[in-house]
């Protein structure tokens, strides 16, 4: 949420990619989502154009089964950047905006940075790179988010999380290990799963307007 609010800017359009896994998703989720479209309402980012939904739990757990443990998560995050970009290459984007904060979490050092980004063709925007936890935790309580990340949810994070996630990956070695799966067919699969649902914010509760199931990516 705190990308997003830094990323408005004069002479900008920010569009929303949600990553759906819907069999571990649970209450606290889409109550905790409730209020992220609550504060998006009210600061004025929720999206005219809609929010693109994709569901990838299941692909996440393929690349699971066919990847190097310790790669996991950047492998993840590779796939979500390539639908993120045909997504945004559609709709004319000219970039992708991820939370990424260096060296907050052991995909986020600068060697991952570097090798996640290396398959990208769009620029990509990280208004949070340079900001400690505590400095992004200052500006969530700013802007009025701090309370809704503070929430119970049921991460899919966890699920997935290798014991020991490499730190310095290369590029090479993700490219290697992509070698062992269809990287293409995954970010095909994805995109034929992407919805574009619109939503709105009513007497304190979120409700959909429209959902369209969307393949033109």
């Amino acid at each position: 949420m705190i990308d997003e609010e830094r990323q408005m800017r004069p002479g900008s359009e920010v569009h929303l990619d949600e990553w759906v896994t819907p069999e571990i998703a649970d209450e606290h989720g889409y109550i905790r989502a409730g209020k992220v479209l609550e504060w998006m309402d009210v600061v004025g980012v929720l999206a005219p154009a809609g929010t693109a939904q994709s569901v990838i739990g299941r692909l996440q757990r393929e690349i699971a089964a066919q990847a190097p443990e310790s790669f996991r998560i950047l492998l993840y995050r590779r796939l979500m950047l390539r639908v993120a970009e045909r997504i945004a290459l559609r709709s004319g984007g000219k970039g992708v905006i991820t939370g990424d904060s260096l060296g907050q979490v052991a995909s986020q050092t600068l060697q991952n940075l570097q090798s996640v980004g290396s398959i990208a063709k769009l620029p990509l925007y990280r208004p949070l790179v340079g900001e400690d936890k505590l400095e992004i935790q200052e500006v969530a309580r700013r802007i009025g988010t701090h309370d809704i990340s503070e929430q119970p949810f049921h991460d899919c994070c966890p699920v997935f999380q290798p014991k020991s996630p490499a730190l310095f990956a290369t590029a090479e070695a993700l490219d290697a290990a992509e070698a062992s799966f269809d990287v293409a067919s995954l970010v095909d699969r994805a995109i034929r799963t992407l919805s574009v649902v619109r939503y709105r914010y009513v007497q304190g509760k979120a409700e959909h307007t429209d959902a369209k199931h969307t393949t033109n990516a």
